[in-house]
């Protein structure tokens, strides 16, 4: 199996297919890289496709008190990658922004998938989940793992997309696992969460940027998107319905960004297509 170890000595887990540019896929907070299974088979035929399990996550090891980002930004110097697209979901896309703000020459596209520069409520600026929300599941977290995490995901989608055809193959690779994240990698993520704030150095970001949200997201919302659009040079937004998951419920209009068209310089168009 494809591992790599960084500098912290974490062997971290990561999935390869396709030749071509480099997307570089992060998930977010309690999943790993199988929730991008049918993005890596669609974009592989035209990029090389890496997909990680963050620490503790998947088949990844997990080491408490490490600086995830860094140790991350430590695996892509040593494969020499360069000029990559790096998408991050949710908290993947915390990560993705702290990659692009400590080595910006090593990137060149970023995608935010319904994520956000603080998650949590405080300070003035809100922009996300309240604090109790996060105890809360740092609570449920000791008393009802794993079993906690399928409300969690199911809290995920609306009510609607709960209904359509496509919720059982979304669902089925947000809860069907090989192997559940570790607790203790969990319960350090959410602390990392909870002391996570970006908004002051978002114009630090000088990459194309496309910033996807989505019109009921529980976790980012659209005032999260559009603060970081206004704080983002050459940036963009994407709006989708639904909730947290937009990749895997709108799975075409998700992948028609992808398609190839020619090369634009103009901004309204999606400068991330090959």
């Amino acid at each position: 199996m494809p591992y790599l170890k960084a500098e912290s000595g974490i062997q971290w887990y990561f999935q390869e297919k396709g030749e071509g540019e480099i997307l570089l896929l992060i998930h977010g907070w309690s999943f790993d890289s199988g929730i991008w299974t049918k993005q890596i088979d669609f974009l592989s035929r035209d990029y090389k496709v890496i997909a990680i399990d963050l620490p503790g996550h998947g088949l990844s090891e997990y080491k408490a008190g490490v600086d995830i980002a860094s140790d991350l930004l430590s695996l892509i110097k040593k494969t020499n990658y360069e000029d990559l697209t790096v998408i991050g979901h949710s908290f993947g896309g915390v990560l993705a922004l702290k990659l692009v703000m400590q080595n910006p020459v090593l990137f060149k596209r970023l995608i935010l998938v319904n994520s956000s520069p603080k998650f949590l409520n405080a300070g003035g600026v809100r922009l996300g989940l309240d604090d109790k929300d996060v105890l809360k599941m740092q609570d449920f977290l000791e008393d009802k793992y794993p079993e906690i995490l399928l409300v969690f995901y199911r809290w995920l989608f609306t009510e609607k997309e709960r209904k359509m055809s496509c919720f059982k193959d979304a669902w089925r690779l947000v809860s069907d696992r090989k192997q559940w994240p570790q607790k203790q990698a969990l319960a350090y993520f959410l602390s990392m969460i909870e002391q996570t704030d970006l908004t002051g150095s978002l114009e630090e970001i000088n990459i194309p940027t496309l910033i996807i949200y989505s019109s009921s997201d529980p976790i980012c919302s659209e005032d999260a998107a559009k603060f970081m659009k206004e704080r983002i040079r050459n940036s963009t937004l994407k709006r989708f319905e639904g909730g947290h998951l937009p990749f895997l419920m709108y799975e075409e209009e998700f992948f028609s960004m992808f398609e190839a068209k020619p090369r634009t310089e103009d901004l309204n168009e999606y400068q991330f297509t090959k």
